[in-house]
């Protein structure tokens, strides 16, 4: 094991990471590992997904980003073929606020090159995903750049956004000056 992983509960782990004492989930069950955040960079993140791996006898299959901040979110390229799941915020983040990131990131530590290792991976994994979505099919929309970027910020089918975002949970609202 890479990390000290505290059981939770019956197939419910957390994990204090050293790096800036961040805490990470993994809940696990026939349907796949759900890994709760990343972790600051690939290294960490691949040590992590060797951990999940032993801990479980399989990958992470899904992972979520509970919020921004680069500490959770900067492995998450470390994880191919899990799907992610994060609020618009995080997306937001990580696809147009990237300089602001990689300066946090610094500003308390991590190493820049790992951090740009990081981050260029997670760009390659979007512009991939991109590429499969109509706009990379030769689309015109105000989503592509004149140099072919596409920058929508939900590289995943629509019917999925739909499903994620339509329905929040009621205790998410909560009614402010009503009345």
């Amino acid at each position: 094991m890479n990390f000290d992983w505290e059981r939770l509960a019956d197939r419910v782990f957390r994990c204090r990471l050293p790096f800036l004492d961040v805490t990470i989930g993994l809940v696990w069950g026939p349907g796949g590992a759900l890994l709760i955040d990343t972790g600051t960079t690939l290294a960490e993140a691949r040590a992590i997904g060797e951990d999940v791996d032993a801990l479980t006898g399989t990958a992470v299959s899904r992972v979520l980003l509970t919020h921004h901040d680069f500490d959770h979110v900067l492995g998450v390229s470390a994880f191919t073929g899990a799907a992610v799941y994060c609020a618009p915020p995080v997306q937001q983040t990580m696809t147009r606020r990237r300089d602001e990131v990689r300066a946090e990131a610094v500003r308390y530590g991590a190493d820049p090159s790992a951090v740009d290792e990081a981050m260029a991976a997670w760009r390659r994994q979007l512009d991939a995903a991109m590429t499969r979505m109509v706009w990379g099919a030769g689309c015109q929309s105000w989503y592509k750049t004149a140099g072919g970027r596409v920058t929508n910020n939900w590289p995943g089918p629509t019917t999925l956004y739909r499903r994620l975002t339509a329905r929040p949970p009621e205790p998410a609202y909560r009614p402010v000056g009503a009345g």
